[in-house]
């Protein structure tokens, strides 16, 4: 682009609708199309069939992104934004006018991605940070990445897919605002601690994005752990339509991040966290804590992977062990010991007060399996799980909240709901979910499929993976980070019956692992 027109198309550029344009861009190619309303998105994926869920456009929202966040840096040190507003208008215009670009494959837009994101680095250090080494510079740009997300519109998702003839749907949407204790504490910031733990930067930030954090419209991202305020949470409802298109819940839960604070101030952690679970109580006093976090130590070198702080500070805000559950998912089956036995025996209760004369044998089924594992040692249930890492205690979470979802539909009496977390309520809480929602639908409507069958319409959706990407998630990182020895997510697309070519790969994008861009 030639001077004039390119100041021009920079003065123009508007982030937000420039992203959500090449999402839904993205998703058509995967043969999902949108509808939306004011803050409502449905994803029609009735007429996906095999295909590949790459798309270039998802690396494209990616660099576009870090552009933004490099004009966002650049307008809180007072300098003009102008430079990377015009580095990203000239990038869109070279996308969009050569076919080249959209049949690269990813190998290619991996390289893409580091390249450009390398160039905004050097030009925040050229004119913003020069005496920062140029890894700090990029731990700065991926910060600000997660904030400048709070510039787009934070929708609630539906997506609806078939099993055979069946039209199902997946609705996540906006669950949680701030309480005015939590507003408080984001009005009187300079005054609180959790605040003052932070760096000069990210106060920069924080001061920059409160009115969005007040306004309640938008969720906090999964990576801004160091604020007030439950991240990335959402409340599923399961639906099954009708042939008039009318939906029917077939079970309902909620997912999140973590409630637990993970910064070091061991005051001000606590006190963030029991802020969070005061936040989740203001909506539904009758819900159980279900943790996926490992409960051992896991070092590798300067990473330190362990989240026994997690499952310590769950534990101590909620406080009732009644309300609490600790089901690990991906973690070695020989050092953990899981909390459910309770939590099964009452859900066990329930069952039997609950009138299951219109229930299907599946449903009482998923029940009795469930008791049978919790009369079984742990000794027996650790074994399993090393045998079946990826599945063993996986199936009793996703079955618990099946089973919970369910009976939460009775409007004649209150059952407990579930939420279930990870750190980020991305990945392992994604992989849950599929195998939850795909037990809620088989549950009630077995004739419909397998279950193996259920899960994988579930995942060519792309519900899941897409919402790992927006809202709560940060843009363009398509798909969920794979879940380590996941043998059913390895398996979702390789079923004979339905012969779709396997999709084991293909389900998870690499953009998913582009949470932190390398500089090389």
């Amino acid at each position: 682009m030639q001077g004039q027109a390119l100041t021009k198309a920079a003065e123009q550029l508007d982030f937000a609708k420039e992203i959500q344009k090449l999402r839904a861009a993205a998703d058509q190619k995967r043969g999902i199309t949108w509808k939306l309303a004011g803050d409502s998105l449905l994803r029609d994926a009735l007429a996906v069939s095999c295909h590949s869920f790459y798309a270039a456009e998802d690396y494209v929202v990616i660099i576009m992104n870090s552009y933004r966040a490099g004009a966002k840096i650049a307008l809180l040190y007072g300098e003009d934004d102008g430079i990377f507003k015009e580095k990203a208008a000239s990038f869109m215009h070279t996308y969009t006018a050569n076919a080249f670009y959209t049949s690269c494959d990813e190998n290619f837009w991996t390289d893409q991605t580091k390249i450009l994101n390398k160039e905004i680095i050097l030009l925040l250090q050229e004119r913003i940070f020069p005496h920062e080494s140029l890894e700090g510079i990029n731990k700065k740009l991926r910060r600000a990445e997660n904030y400048v997300g709070l510039d787009d519109t934070h929708y609630n998702v539906t997506t609806q897919f078939k099993i055979g003839n069946k039209i199902f749907g997946l609705e996540d949407k906006k669950w949680l605002k701030l309480t005015p204790d939590q507003q408080e504490e984001f009005r009187n910031r300079q005054s609180k601690d959790w605040y003052r733990c932070l760096d000069f930067f990210e106060k920069k930030l924080v001061d920059a994005y409160v009115p969005k954090f007040l306004e309640g419209s938008h969720l906090i991202p999964t990576q801004i752990r160091s604020i007030p305020g439950c991240r990335n949470a959402y409340q599923k409802n399961v639906l099954a339509y009708d042939e008039k298109g009318n939906a029917t819940v077939l079970g309902s839960y909620y997912h999140s991040a973590t409630l637990a604070s993970l910064i070091e101030d061991a005051a001000a952690s606590d006190q963030i966290a029991q802020h969070n679970w005061a936040q989740v109580n203001a909506k539904d006093r009758n819900t159980i804590v279900m943790i996926l976090n490992n409960d051992v130590e896991l070092k590798f070198g300067s990473y330190d992977l362990s989240e026994k702080k997690i499952i310590e500070q769950t534990r101590y805000i909620v406080n009732d062990t009644n309300r609490l559950m600790y089901i690990p998912v991906n973690t070695p089956g020989m050092f953990t010991t899981p909390i459910f036995k309770h939590q099964v025996k009452e859900l066990i209760k329930d069952s039997k007060a609950k009138d299951t004369s219109s229930a299907h044998n599946t449903f009482l089924e998923k029940v009795k399996s469930l008791e049978q594992i919790a009369d079984s040692s742990d000794s027996t249930n650790r074994v399993k799980h090393l045998i079946n890492p990826s599945n063993h205690y996986a199936a009793i979470g996703a079955n618990y909240i099946a089973c919970r979802a369910i009976l939460n539909q009775d409007k004649k009496q209150a059952y407990p709901s579930v939420l279930f977390n990870c750190k980020s309520g991305k990945d392992r809480t994604g992989y849950i979910s599929y195998l939850a929602d795909a037990a809620i639908i088989h549950s009630i409507y077995p004739t419909v499929g397998q279950e193996e069958i259920i899960r994988q319409a579930v995942a060519m959706g792309t519900h899941q993976q897409f919402l790992s990407s927006v809202n709560g998630g940060m843009p363009g990182r398509f798909g969920m980070k794979p879940v380590a020895s996941n043998f059913t997510m390895k398996t979702i697309g390789s079923l004979t019956p339905v012969r779709i070519t396997p999709i084991d790969k293909k389900l998870f994008p690499f953009p998913a692992l582009l949470t932190n861009i390398p500089l090389n």
